[in-house]
């Protein structure tokens, strides 16, 4: 049997120690924000306003011109944002050229799994992807079509998985579920079953992170998701450690933020990653994080992600961090 845990780096270090960085830790790629499927926990579900696009090969090169600014490579390079990357055929294609350009040390994607094939498996593993994750969104054809509402055929999906792993070289393989969703009958499928096809698995709690939108009481009640069921952390880690650079070139503060047409940190076609990461704008977030004041970023003063107790709790630091950023 697989043990529950997210895949951590073993040479993880304190992120107040690092504090504050030179460049972000990790910078993640939206490949795509178009989604094939429509999750009942996610803002591609609830707004009609939200319209995606996919990456072009000109934008990546772009951003990989640009990563080459940084004095060394980024720890974590996350092809992923808020949709399905696999729906951009050139993921493949992405994965080496930041492996040729050495702007990256490690490469990963995250994926509901739905469109992975035996082919852009072998594609994925031979370009050198490091990690790939997939949120597995149901347990049977039923579940699919329950909480994405689309139907979804498990077996051939589970198939796929199996293959991955067969097949996988050096790529570490981690599969998580929404517990929320199953039930204990199905928690144990995942964990005794899923689990043999995984370097790591995980059963994730639900969390609200997409700014404007609640969890309704019918969710709450429908999928058990208990209040209080976290510590809060005012302090957002993410902000600290990470840029995302959306499929249109606009930059946010982290990968949840859906809203950027309205607000972000500028665009790479205007501003380089460089002078986005050490611009006033991104510092006065900081800081309004660590003084507790009004955040001047909407995105983040109507996220949950925090008060969930998602990411690094940076609350016993802040005084002392506070002095580093003002």
């Amino acid at each position: 049997m697989k043990e529950l845990t997210p895949p951590i780096r073993a040479d993880r270090k304190p992120l107040w120690e690092l504090l504050p960085l030179e460049q972000p830790l990790r910078i993640n790629i939206d490949p795509c924000d178009v989604c094939n499927i429509k999750c009942d926990f996610c803002f591609q579900s609830k707004s009609k306003e939200f319209k995606g696009n996919i990456m072009t090969v000109e934008m990546f090169e772009k951003i990989i011109t640009q990563l080459k600014e940084f004095a060394d490579p980024i720890n974590v390079i996350h092809l992923y944002g808020l949709g399905e990357p696999l729906i951009n055929k050139n993921i493949p294609q992405f994965i080496r050229m930041v492996k040729s350009e050495n702007v990256g040390k490690e490469v990963k994607t995250t994926t509901n799994g739905t469109l992975l094939t035996y082919s852009l498996i072998d594609e994925l593993m031979e370009a050198g992807l490091d990690e790939l994750t997939i949120s597995l969104n149901g347990l049977s054809d039923e579940d699919f079509e329950r909480i994405t509402r689309v139907k979804i055929n498990f077996e051939n999906v589970f198939d796929n998985i199996k293959y991955l792993y067969a097949h996988k070289r050096n790529c570490h393989i981690h599969i998580k579920i929404i517990g929320d969703y199953f039930s204990e009958e199905e928690k144990s499928l995942f964990i005794n079953q899923i689990g043999d096809y995984a370097d790591t698995i995980n059963i994730d709690g639900t969390t609200n992170h997409w700014s404007g939108f609640k969890i309704t009481a019918k969710q709450q009640k429908q999928y058990n998701i208990g209040e209080g069921s976290f510590k809060e952390w005012p302090v957002c880690a993410f902000c600290f450690y990470e840029l995302a650079v959306h499929s249109d070139g606009s930059v946010s503060p982290c990968s949840v933020d859906w809203q950027k047409d309205k607000q972000n940190l500028g665009n790479i076609t205007e501003s380089s990653l460089k002078e986005i990461w050490n611009s006033e704008k991104r510092k006065e977030i900081l800081v309004s994080f660590l003084e507790g004041t009004k955040n001047p970023y909407i995105a983040c003063r109507e996220c949950e992600y925090p008060n969930s107790g998602a990411g690094v709790n940076l609350e016993p630091y802040k005084k002392e961090l506070l002095k580093k950023y003002v």
